[in-house]
């Protein structure tokens, strides 16, 4: 296999546990769910780069690293985005201004009470427009995190679970940030066959390709052969009459010699 290259990334969040617990406090205390958007920044860090021997192959192990700094929450629920679920620019600028500016937005977030971590039609639209309105040509950049709040029976202890979610094409895709890095291997061999996958279809075009070109010369040579096929024969002649000729000069040449000598 010829030598290449392999880029593999995996995604992971960070934020400061006075900022979560922060975050913790706003969503607990809130009416009832509520929304709003993370702030931060986002950096690429090379991990591992390693050479696989058997097939050349050198692969890279980047970790896409959100960096969440500050939320902004909204005051009512649904208030930048409609019932379809398409995003409010108008509106999003003016929950934006006096914060941050839109390129340090790095997702949004979600609060939900006594539900699963379930994404919903609405929230996947709402993701899919909000990347339009903040220009994420990377949509693995821009990441949803959905919080749920549960309680005892007698209220005496309360859970809030979270996840963090980014889209994979057209699709969220649920807990694709890695926190602790266990998934790492798996995103390496996940990268590694979608890579030999791609190799393999270039393969096969450039053999569908060879194979074309393979037959055309065939015809083309065949082609040829029906037009010269008779000049091997006239070629036969030709040397049939010039060796014809040559026998018979030495035969002629013999008998002159054999007539010399009978005068001698």
């Amino acid at each position: 296999m010829a030598a290449g290259k392999i880029k593999v990334s995996r995604q992971s969040v960070e934020l400061p546990g006075c900022l979560l617990a922060s975050l913790f406090h706003e969503l607990a205390n809130s009416d009832g769910d509520t929304e709003g958007f993370l702030v931060g920044n986002k950096k690429d860090h090379l991990l591992v780069s390693s050479l696989n021997d058997n097939s050349d192959t050198q692969v890279d192990e980047y970790q896409n690293v959100t960096h969440i700094t500050s939320f902004i929450p909204c005051q009512t629920q649904k208030c930048f985005y409609d019932g379809s679920g398409t995003a409010e620019c108008s509106i999003i600028d003016k929950i934006l201004a006096g914060h941050c500016s839109k390129k340090a937005i790095v997702g949004w977030y979600r609060f939900r009470r006594n539900t699963s971590l379930q994404i919903s039609m609405r929230e996947k639209q709402v993701h899919r427009n909000l990347l339009k309105v903040f220009n994420e040509h990377n949509t693995t950049d821009f990441a949803f995190a959905l919080f749920t709040h549960r309680s005892s029976d007698g209220h005496s202890t309360h859970s809030i679970d979270y996840a963090f979610y980014a889209a994979q094409n057209t699709n969220l895709k649920p807990n694709f940030f890695d926190v602790n890095g266990s998934l790492s291997q798996v995103a390496m061999v996940d990268a590694m066959l979608d890579s030999m996958l791609e190799n393999f279809k270039s393969l096969g075009d450039s053999v569908t390709q060879s194979e074309s070109q393979i037959s055309q010369l065939i015809k083309e040579i065949e082609a040829l052969e029906e037009k010269t096929g008779d000049e091997p024969s006239h070629n036969f002649i030709e040397m049939y009459d010039v060796n014809q000729s040559l026998d018979d000069s030495s035969t002629q040449e013999q008998c002159d010699n054999d007539e010399e000598d009978s005068a001698v």
